[in-house]
């Protein structure tokens, strides 16, 4: 192939790209924005040695909306939409 014919060839190719990325734009989503009010949490920890009260304060916890966040030992961390 000639230096001629390769370099007409990169070209084309190279102007159909622009031209599809042109006429693609119109198919790209919108920026993603962010609520006007952001929620508020309640927090709730507490540390207990004996695993069974734990484990009762964790249904109790749950019972009331609570989710468990985190855990640390035998510590717990729970929160829930502030309302």
């Amino acid at each position: 192939m000639s230096k001629v014919t390769m370099g007409l060839g990169l070209a084309l190719t190279f102007g159909v790209g622009c031209g599809a990325g042109i006429g693609a734009s119109g198919f790209v989503a919108p920026p993603a924005r962010a609520a006007t009010s952001p929620v508020q949490w309640d927090y709730s920890c507490f540390t207990e040695q004996d695993m069974s009260v734990l484990t009762d304060k964790a249904n109790q916890m749950g019972a009331q909306g609570w989710e468990l966040a985190s855990t640390a030992g035998m510590t717990e961390k729970y929160w829930r939409d502030f309302v």
